[in-house]
């Protein structure tokens, strides 16, 4: 019994290795936390921007509409007034004959 709790015990390594593992795996406990932040934050920024693109694609595409509506209301207005002012159409005759 003595010799595999001796064996145990040697096989675990000093204490200082212990310590030095045990701040190892916290300084990379902290870069994975660091790094999950960024890429959180990064994406946070990309949903952001896409929301902005879209309330900007939505609002041209309403002055876009706009406009529209406003030409159709021009068109409107001049067939009206063209069939209003209808004047006979003149024919032109090319053949030479008079």
């Amino acid at each position: 019994m003595e010799e595999t709790v001796r064996n145990l015990l040697q096989s675990q390594g000093p204490p200082e290795q212990k310590k030095e593992d045990t701040v190892n795996i916290m300084v990379y406990q902290e870069t994975l936390s660091e790094d999950e932040r960024k890429h959180k934050e990064a994406l946070e920024d990309l949903h952001m921007a896409v929301d902005e693109d879209s309330r900007s694609e939505s609002s041209s595409a309403d002055e876009g509409k706009e406009k529209t509506k406003l030409l159709l209301e021009r068109l409107k207005a001049l067939e009206t007034l063209a069939k209003r002012e209808k004047r006979p159409e003149t024919t032109w005759d090319f053949s030479g004959s008079r």
